[in-house]
């Protein structure tokens, strides 16, 4: 089996003569029309009106294998088209995953933020300043977030390199599958 999308043709045989080559064949002609009626009872394919007004551009066609008829290339096998589809559901959810990332990022270096903030108070400098241990204890604590925010840093030219080539990837994916497609 294969799929397309339905690209605004007027009637069956038209649509018929995108996806299949007859070679003169009007049994298989008849067989094709009728087969496509039958896998895509969700449309009105067999409606006397002009299929432009009574089918949705895009919607999903299935397009069953024909005896004497050879499909063209504006249908594709299922897996093919289900790539397609995925291709396209990752491009559109890229962004709000950046976003999402980001966000996390910024929530993750405001929370360091407050917390060197907070070790920098000089209330606690004054409680600790009597007791070695505590100041110590500070210390490390200071020098640890400041860790953590360069590594959120890297973390982030890290995220910001590693997207640039997802989109980069997608849009290379989805020429090659916009080629393959009518």
């Amino acid at each position: 089996m294969r799929v397309t999308r339905f690209f605004g043709e007027r009637d069956l045989g038209e649509l018929l003569d995108r996806l299949f080559s007859f070679k003169g064949d009007a049994d298989a002609i008849r067989r094709a029309g009728r087969a496509m009626v039958e896998a895509n009872t969700h449309l009105p394919l067999d409606s006397a009106d002009n299929l432009a007004d009574v089918v949705k551009p895009g919607a999903m066609l299935a397009v069953p294998p024909v005896p004497g008829a050879e499909p063209r290339g504006t249908a594709l096998p299922v897996a093919d088209a289900a790539g397609e589809t995925a291709l396209e559901r990752v491009k559109e959810a890229a962004p709000a995953f950046a976003a999402r990332l980001a966000a996390r990022n910024d929530r993750s270096r405001e929370i360091l933020r407050d917390a060197q903030g907070r070790l920098d108070d000089p209330a606690l400098r004054a409680a600790t300043a009597g007791d070695e241990r505590l100041r110590e204890l500070v210390s490390t604590l200071e020098e640890r977030s400041q860790q953590r925010l360069e590594a959120l840093g890297a973390l982030q030219h890290i995220r910001d390199d590693v997207l640039g080539h997802v989109e980069e990837t997608l849009a290379a994916l989805m020429e090659l599958a916009a080629r393959r497609s009518p």
